[in-house]
């Protein structure tokens, strides 16, 4: 009788929305409360990055037995490292957090958001043109702004990119990357774009896809360079109404604080991948004797 395959080592997201989502599957029904870790690895955590200093409280915390495994710190650009999944042992296997090389770690499984996916796959700018998938709400972005762009399709190009992995189902409603304006923006044209770091690539493309002639910036880089101090993305670009962003929207409610419009340029899932046999880990290869 042949036997299915058993999953021994499991990647997930190593920090925020995406580790809580990706959490959700991998750890139910184990020992672990997704739901207690994701309030650690996404919440907490995020809110201690934002601060001066990480709080004696927080750290005497996470020093306690078994937070040391579980979880690690990371500088992430914020004023102080964040703190995120590590690996836990589960009767499937190994599940580890990862923060880059989502294909490359040799995972018999992984979650991966298409954001951050496609952005590591990517070696250059890319035409996103031929990745149109549908219309969009048309939102004034400035004078320079490109009228009548359909949505892009992250997935289609990670399809067409990734070989080593099939593409298995969506886990999540989805968040998107947005190209944004301040709502202070007089008519005229944008100049400056700030892009994340983490998705900088696609970013790019996005700013190029929505803009004529403009020039990308990290957010880190225009605020150092400025004397700007913000904790969100969105509030720097409220901070400056001459400048656009493209950045994540979820529910909104950030952008809508900082009186921003946006405008979802590419929506992106957290999708479940699974290695292809040829390039997978023998079985049980990582189990615990």
């Amino acid at each position: 009788m042949i036997q299915s395959r058993v999953v021994v080592f499991i990647g997930v997201p190593w920090k925020g929305r995406n580790f809580r989502k990706a959490a959700g599957k991998v750890l139910d029904d184990t020992f672990y409360d997704p739901g207690f870790l994701a309030d650690q690895f996404n919440g907490k955590s995020k809110e201690e990055a934002k601060s001066e200093s990480i709080s004696q409280g927080f750290l005497d915390e996470v020093q306690q037995r078994g937070w040391q495994e579980a979880g690690r710190f990371e500088d992430t650009g914020r004023k102080s490292p964040r703190y995120g999944f590590d690996e836990v042992e589960t009767r499937s296997g190994t599940v580890k957090g990862y923060s880059d090389d989502t294909f490359g770690l040799g995972f018999d499984e992984v979650y991966a958001p298409d954001d951050l996916a496609v952005d590591e796959l990517l070696e250059g700018l890319v035409d996103l043109e031929r990745y149109e998938n549908g219309s969009v709400d048309q939102v004034y972005l400035g004078e320079n702004s490109s009228s009548g762009r359909g949505k892009v399709d992250l997935g289609q190009i990670l399809d067409e990119s990734v070989e080593s992995y099939e593409m298995d189902e969506a886990v999540d409603d989805g968040v998107s990357l947005s190209a944004m304006v301040s709502k202070n923006l007089e008519d005229g044209s944008i100049e400056t774009v700030l892009v994340s770091q983490d998705y900088e690539t696609i970013s790019r493309s996005i700013a190029n896809y929505i803009w004529d002639d403009v020039e990308t910036v990290t957010f880190q880089d225009y605020a150092e360079e400025n004397s700007i101090i913000y904790d969100d993305e969105e509030e720097l670009i409220g901070k400056e109404p001459e400048i656009g962003g493209v950045y994540i929207v979820g529910s909104g409610d950030t952008a809508d604080r900082n009186d921003l419009r946006y405008e979802r340029t590419a929506d992106s899932y957290l999708r479940r991948w699974t290695a292809k046999p040829e390039n997978s880990f023998k079985e049980l290869e990582r189990t615990n004797a």
